[in-house]
């Protein structure tokens, strides 16, 4: 397809977005509509109708984006009613705290916010929400004072979906440091068990995720707070939700993707060792025509200078990081026969040179590294597909289904990093033992990890967060 017909393509997306964007304005501007708009609802009309009509128009599409973004950032603003001086007073107190601590961007959209919180809308359980994302970002004292005065005079709906209650004392009590995300059951067990300090399970009252939390220490004496949680299902499209929620729900500084991966024959890593993701390169989006083979739009990047850098210095770390490989169950033995090699010849060749310089010596424990990491919704025991990355990635150590997606949630809201055990090297079938394996060693080191401090520990010591009583947490049973 030439390029002139790419563009054609988008500019008629362009001109169909804009023709059910007006739709729906038209409905919300309808005069029987329970909330009024003013003069901003039938410019922005205009402007659909006039990117609808003419979707090659620079400024008309560049007025209807800026129009769109205004009543986006806006929250839509309910009918006039009265309300108690006090409550008043009240009202006018929030928006000016929140106006005073947050970013300028959102200054203007705070008084809307404010007014779907503290009064029944059919917008009151999405302002709530956008204020929970707020909440644990400003300074203890403001927080507590702003959930304080919701939990008395806000709306039922506000309070539902901020979890607040007369006992409750803040939404900051339910902000963690960490949050981690698996996917099978053999990683999850795996993590519980790397992470047995604590037992509460919070239930996110907005999003329902189960959340188990933890405590785990970081350097110097220091503690984490940590999220552990499990998607429902494998695949970037249900990473990438689980972790959005997760950001959410919780405001962790650092998401850790911790499980198992395959792994290329090489030299650098191998069965039951831990990689670390220096960058994830996403496969995800795939053109396949007849007759060609398939290409790939690569997405991702790196995870970001500040984890980046960290991890470049771990082996400085040893002293932090510790014997993390004990308590490990025993490593299963790699017997390679001819019948558990699959694919090309050469390939056949490198896999078996591979495990054999791996596995000479029995008694290797596990180590890390850290390198580039595929992802893509396949699961993939194919050298067919791997051998076209390969073409665009020669440095590619692992690849699995699931840290696409959380980059593509986390990228400027927080940190994150994939540690992945290595359970398959694709081009040999191996015993099953090394799925178990590969989950504790990824899960060990993980703890091991943040012993090493890549972000910096919450305010908080050890004791005080253990002995907390339960009711003070923000969490309920699940």
């Amino acid at each position: 397809m030439a390029l002139s017909d790419a563009c054609f393509d988008f500019l008629e997306a362009v001109g169909r977005a804009a023709r059910e964007l007006a739709e729906a304005v038209h409905f919300y501007s309808a005069p029987d509509h329970p909330l009024r708009y003013g003069d901003e609802i039938d410019a922005l009309r205009r402007a659909c109708l006039a990117v609808a009509a003419s979707p090659y128009d620079a400024e008309g599409g560049a007025q209807l984006l800026r129009l769109a973004t205004a009543v986006m950032r806006y929250h839509d603003t309910p009918a006039g009613s009265t309300a108690s001086p006090d409550h008043q007073a009240k009202a006018q107190n929030l928006v000016n705290l929140l106006q005073s601590r947050v970013d300028v961007w959102d200054v203007a959209a705070i008084p809307s916010i404010v007014e779907h919180v503290l009064r029944e809308t059919p917008f009151t359980e999405r302002a709530a929400r956008r204020l929970g994302a707020i909440l644990p970002t400003l300074p203890k004292p403001d927080g507590e004072s702003i959930a304080g005065v919701i939990a008395k005079i806000g709306a039922s709906t506000a309070k539902k979906a901020l979890g607040l209650e007369e006992n409750l004392t803040t939404l900051a009590q339910r902000q963690v440091d960490v949050g981690i995300l698996t996917i099978k059951d053999e990683e999850f067990e795996a993590v519980l068990q790397a992470f047995p300090d604590g037992s509460d399970v919070y239930v996110s009252p907005a999003t329902h995720r189960h959340y188990n939390m933890r405590i785990t220490e970081a350097a110097g004496g220091a503690t984490y707070r940590v999220a552990i949680m499990r998607q429902s299902e494998q695949g970037n499209g249900e990473a990438q939700s689980a972790a959005r929620d997760l950001i959410e729900d919780l405001s962790p500084r650092l998401i850790l993707v911790v499980g198992i991966a395959g792994a290329l024959p090489s030299k650098d890593v191998t069965l039951g060792d831990v990689v670390l993701s220096l960058r994830v390169h996403d496969y995800t989006v795939e053109a396949r025509h007849e007759s060609h083979d398939p290409t790939y739009a690569m997405a991702g990047g790196p995870v970001g200078k500040r984890i980046e850098h960290h991890v470049a210095n771990l082996r400085a770390r040893s002293q932090d990081i510790g014997d993390w490989t004990k308590g490990l169950p025993e490593r299963p033995s790699v017997l390679v026969e001819d019948g558990d090699l699959y694919g090309p010849a050469d390939w056949n060749n490198n896999v078996r040179e591979s495990l054999e310089y791996h596995f000479a010596s029995k008694t290797r424990p596990p180590k890390f590294c850290s390198g580039v990491i595929a992802s893509s919704d396949r699961l993939i025991k194919d050298t067919r597909i791997l051998i076209p990355w390969l073409q665009t990635a020669r440095h590619l150590l692992a690849v699995e289904m699931e840290s696409g997606g959380v980059y593509r949630a986390a990228r400027e809201r927080c940190a994150m990093l994939a540690i992945r055990g290595i359970s398959d090297v694709v081009g040999f079938r191996r015993d099953e033992q090394w799925t178990r394996y590969a989950c504790a060693s990824a899960a060990a080191f993980a703890r091991a990890y943040l012993r090493t401090e890549p972000i910096e520990p919450g305010k908080r010591s050890h004791e005080s967060v253990v002995n907390t009583p339960f009711e003070e947490t923000g969490c309920r049973k699940a």
